[in-house]
């Protein structure tokens, strides 16, 4: 759970993303904060290898006991999709390799 005005907890999330989707994933968060919006972004990790898709919904309530100011928060949950990814890639590419041997 990330509170809205918890800048450190989105800080320490950006840190594990890979450079060439940072701004991107730093942008649609940002977005969806300030939107109390729901989000879906999938990303390229910087140190792990691996793709990852974070899913956010707004948390609407005021709760002292959660950690949670008047803004609220959300509810953030970060998935390993790496070998959806792959299978993907190869799908595209075997796709790509049947329409030049046509």
């Amino acid at each position: 759970m990330i509170a809205c005005s918890d800048a450190k907890s989105l800080h320490c999330l950006l840190q594990s993303i890979h450079l060439d989707d940072a701004h991107r994933v730093n942008t649609r968060f940002n977005d969806a904060l300030s939107a109390k919006a729901a989000l879906r972004i999938e990303y390229w990790t910087w140190n792990q290898d691996m793709w990852c898709v974070l899913t956010s919904s707004p948390l609407l309530v005021y709760s002292h006991d959660l950690g949670l100011d008047a803004c609220g928060g959300f509810i953030v949950i970060i998935s390993d999709i790496t070998s959806e990814k792959r299978a993907e890639y190869a799908y595209k590419q075997l796709a790509k390799d049947i329409q030049e041997h046509r």
